[in-house]
């Protein structure tokens, strides 16, 4: 029996005997007795009793735990930081990691970096924010904390912990300073990207030209007309000019330079 009790009735049996105690942090009223004696219980681990009586013993309260029984006071201990218990815990081990954080029951938790997530409460990892999303949190309790990237870009990796991890997608490029929905802007006319990446756009090659915006080969950049070329990054078919030794409008057909003319290339001929 605990300590700190009173002898109230001492009753002798051939089989046992019942010592009627007054109770102290001991419990169980519905346990009664021959000869209306009182069996106490030893409050179990994780709860305590501080009063005489037949009371019920107290839960620890959430958040904390206690691995004695019999226990007097509310001595129960903290759980570990960043983890939380169920009331009435009786051991470490029910010390379970808050949402945002992870780690082993019973163990010190540690916070889900940035670029992850967890919802629950226990010894889950962190979840990564999928590849196309990025999240500048640490600690994050819910996936919708990962922001998608802005239009026409993505991440190469799931995780990612920043917008600057976002990369613009063939025919699109990111110049510094711009941002939302200008953070990837389609190559221009006479320019193109054949790759994943922040890298700028390239001019279409010599000889071609592209009025559209947002190429993604050379290959998508078309061919001037027969003997006739183009400067690099041309964004007409009107760049393209003939030939020395051709004549003809820009853009139109180049025609041989006629007997006894001099053709310098481009729209004229001369005597």
């Amino acid at each position: 029996l605990g300590a700190h009790r009173r002898l109230l009735q001492f009753v002798e049996t051939p089989d046992v005997t019942y010592l009627r105690y007054e109770s102290y942090n001991w419990t169980d009223p519905e346990n009664i007795g021959p000869y209306g004696s009182v069996v106490c219980k030893a409050c179990l681990a994780g709860k305590f009793k501080s009063q005489n009586g037949s009371a019920i013993c107290t839960d620890c309260s959430i958040g904390k735990y206690s691995e004695i029984s019999g226990m007097m006071t509310d001595a129960c201990k903290v759980c570990p930081e960043f983890s939380t218990s169920l009331e009435g815990s009786a051991s470490v081990a029910d010390c379970r990691c808050l949402q945002g954080y992870t780690g082993r029951d019973g163990l010190p938790c540690e916070i889900c970096p940035r670029g992850k997530f967890k919802t629950s409460v226990g010894s889950d990892s962190c979840t990564t924010c999928e590849k196309g999303k990025y999240s500048h949190m640490t600690g994050a309790v819910d996936e919708s904390t990962c922001a998608f990237c802005p239009a026409n870009s993505v991440t190469l990796s799931p995780a990612s912990d920043a917008i600057d991890d976002c990369i613009c997608n063939k025919g699109y490029q990111h110049i510094v300073g711009d941002v939302g929905d200008d953070w990837c802007t389609p190559c221009a006319e006479g320019k193109y990207k054949d790759v994943i990446g922040n890298r700028l756009c390239r001019s279409c090659p010599a000889g071609t030209y592209s009025s559209m915006i947002g190429l993604i080969d050379a290959l998508d950049c078309n061919l001037c007309g027969e003997n006739s070329w183009s400067p690099s990054g041309s964004n007409n078919v009107t760049k393209c000019s003939c030939n020395a030794g051709f004549y003809g409008t820009h853009g139109g057909t180049c025609l041989t330079c006629q007997k006894d003319h001099w053709c310098p290339g481009g729209e004229n001929q001369r005597e």
